[in-house]
C-alpha cells in the first residue's frame, strides 16, 4: 500500500532534494540566525551545521527546547551558518566554488574574535563536519580568545576522516578535505594531537549516533581518549533534532552546561549562570597573575575558581599563598574551602583540617590590636561554633557562638553581623531570635548573593543537625524569599 506520509528513507531523499535545490540556486550561504540574546547575559551556545546544512533547519527544535529549559537562562543562543553547498552554485553569469574547510575555519575565528568578543564562557555545539570547522578554529585562536571556550560536543563528527569522501573531491572541495587520506584531516589530526597532548583544557565531548550510517563510530571516536566518548540516538541527521527535552542529544549538552553545586542552592538560574560567566571573566583575566594580585582581586579569584573547576585547585593556591601566613581574613578563606569541602563529602580529616585553621586565625585575632579585631573575631567564632556542632561537640559549639555573638553586637550594622547574631542564637537554643536577624541579614544583603547563598547553607546545614526541623522550614522560606 501506498503510504501518504514520508517514513524515514523519504524524509532523507526530501532533505536531501531541498539541499540539492539550494546548491544549485547558491541559497546556502554564511548566516548568523539569533535565537536568542538577553541584557546581561556572558554566555552563548552557538550552533554549527555540517555539510549542505544550514543555521536555521539543521537543529530542528534544538534552540528553542535551550530557551525553555530555565536552566539555561543567562545563555544566549546562535547560529552560525557558512557557505557549504553540495554542489557548485549555478545561476545567471554564477560559478561560485565553495570554500575548503580551512577557510571556513577562518571565518569562525573572525566570529570568535568580533561576534563572540563580548561572551566569557562559548559553547560550541557542532554537527558532522561543522566539529571539523570548529576544530581547525580552535588550533588558530590566541590564548585570550581560546580561554573563552568552555564547551566543545561535536555530533556526528568524522574527526577521522571518510573512506567516502573520495567519491566526492572532484565537484566539492569540503568533501575532498574529509577525505580520511586527505591532507586536511592528517594536519588537523597532527596538529590537535600536538596542541593537546596529556588533556583538552575545556569541557569537550564526541558523540555517536547509534543509526548514523553516514559517519562511522570510529571516525567520531577514535581520535579522542575514550573519556571524551558519548552516544545518542538516530541517525546523522536526527541525532541533533531533539523532538523533546527527554532526547538524548539534548541531555548530553544539559549534562554538559548546567552546573549547580550544592554551595550555589539559592541563585535563580539566570543569576547563577551570569555569576559563572564573571567567574570565567575573572579566570581568564587574572590567568598566570596569581603571584602578583591585589588581595580583593585573589580572593575573587578564588571564589571563581571555587564555583567553576574544583575545590582543590582554589585550595592550593591558597596554601600557596604567602597572605595565607599571616593574614587572618585569608586564613579563613581557606579553612572555609575546608569546610566546604566536609560538607560535600562528609569526611573527618576536612573537618579537622578547617577547625585548626579557623582556631589558627581565631588564635591570631585575639592577639591583634587591629581595627577590625572584633569583626574578625566573629568571623571565626561563628565557623568554630558551626564546625564544633558538626563534630558532635556542642559544648564548644555554644562556647563560640557566645564569643561570636558578643563580638558581633559591637560591630557596624551589615548583614554579616547580623546573620551572625541569628546562627549564634541558633546554637544557643534562643529561637525566636534567629528569624527576626536572617531577616535582617537578608534584607540588607539582597544585592550580594553570593554572601546570602553562604548564610543559607550554614544555616541550613546547622538546623538539620540540631534537629529543628519546623525552624529548619521558616528559615528556608526566609532566605527564598
Amino acid at each position: 500500500m501506498k503510504s501518504f506520509f514520508p517514513g524515514k528513507k523519504e524524509e532523507i531523499l526530501l532533505d536531501t532534494g531541498k539541499s540539492l535545490l539550494k546548491s544549485l540556486t547558491g541559497k546556502n550561504k554564511g548566516e548568523t540566525v539569533v535565537f536568542r540574546e538577553q541584557e546581561g547575559n556572558n554566555n552563548i551556545i552557538c550552533f554549527v551545521h555540517g555539510f549542505s546544512g544550514n543555521p536555521r533547519e539543521t537543529f530542528g527544535k534544538f534552540p528553542e527546547l535551550i530557551e525553555k529549559d530555565k536552566e539555561f537562562d543567562g545563555w544566549d543562543v546562535d547560529s552560525i551558518g557558512y557557505a557549504s553547498d553540495t554542489m557548485p552554485t549555478f545561476g545567471f553569469k554564477i560559478w561560485a566554488q565553495q570554500p575548503d574547510i580551512a577557510k571556513v575555519a577562518g571565518y569562525f575565528k573572525t566570529n570568535i574574535e568580533t561576534l563572540l568578543a563580548r561572551y566569557n564562557r562559548v559553547v560550541f555545539v557542532a554537527h558532522s563536519m561543522g566539529g571539523l570547522v570548529v576544530q581547525r578554529a580552535l588550533l588558530t585562536l590566541d590564548e585570550k580568545n581560546f580561554d573563552r571556550i568552555s564547551h566543545v560536543l561535536l555530533y556526528g563528527t568524522p574527526s577521522g576522516g571518510l573512506h567516502k569522501a573520495t567519491l566526492g573531491k572532484w565537484y566539492n572541495i569540503q568533501v575532498r578535505d574529509m577525505d580520511k587520506e586527505g591532507e586536511f584531516i592528517k594536519n588537523l589530526r597532527a596538529d590537535w594531537n600536538a596542541r593537546f597532548t596529556t588533556h583538552i583544557p575545556f569541557y569537550f565531548i564526541s558523540v555517536a549516533g547509534e543509526l548514523d550510517a553516514f559517519v562511522p563510530i570510529e571516525s567520531s571516536h577514535t581520535p579522542f581518549d575514550k573519556k571524551y566518548y558519548a552516544y545518542t540516538t538516530g541517525n546523522h541527521t536526527d541525532m541533533v533534532k531533539p523532538g523533546d527535552s527527554n532526547h538524548t542529544s539534548f541531555h548530553v549538552l544539559k549534562q554538559a552546561v548546567v552546573n549547580r553545586k550544592k554551595h550555589m542552592q539559592l541563585f535563580s538560574d539566570g543569576d547563577l549562570n551570569r555569576l559563572l560567566g564573571d567567574y570565567a571573566g575573572i579566570l581568564n583575566e587574572f590567568k598566570g597573575k596569581v603571584n602578583t594580585m591585589t588581595k580583593a582581586s585573589l580572593r575573587e579569584y578564588i571564589f571563581a575558581l571555587e564555583g567553576t573547576k574544583e575545590l582543590d585547585d582554589a585550595i592550593a593556591i591558597l596554601e600557596a599563598s604567602n597572605h595565607t601566613k599571616d593574614n587572618t581574613d585569608f586564613i579563613g578563606i581557606l579553612a572555609g574551602r575546608y569546610k566546604r569541602k566536609f560538607l560535600d563529602n562528609g569526611l573527618q580529616p576536612d573537618l579537622d583540617k578547617s577547625i585548626e585553621l579557623y582556631q589558627k586565625a581565631f588564635t591570631m585575632a585575639e592577639k591583634s590590636d587591629k581595627e577590625d579585631k572584633a569583626g574578625q573575631l566573629y568571623y571565626h567564632a561563628i565557623n568554630l561554633a558551626f564546625l564544633h556542632l558538626q563534630n558532635e561537640e556542642e559544648g564548644k559549639a555554644k562556647q563560640f557562638a557566645q564569643i561570636a555573638l558578643n563580638n558581633a553586637l559591637n560591630c557596624k550594622d551589615d548583614h554579616w553581623k547580623y546573620a551572625t547574631i541569628a546562627e549564634a542564637n541558633l546554637y544557643l537554643d534562643k529561637d525566636d531570635e534567629v528569624k527576626i536577624n536572617y531577616a535582617k541579614a537578608v534584607m540588607l544583603g539582597k544585592d550580594k548573593p553570593r554572601d546570602i547563598n553562604s548564610m543559607y547553607i550554614n544555616a541550613i546545614n546547622a538546623l538539620g543537625k540540631l534537629n529543628k526541623s519546623a525552624l529548619k522550614e521558616d528559615v528556608d522560606k526566609l532566605f527564598r524569599g
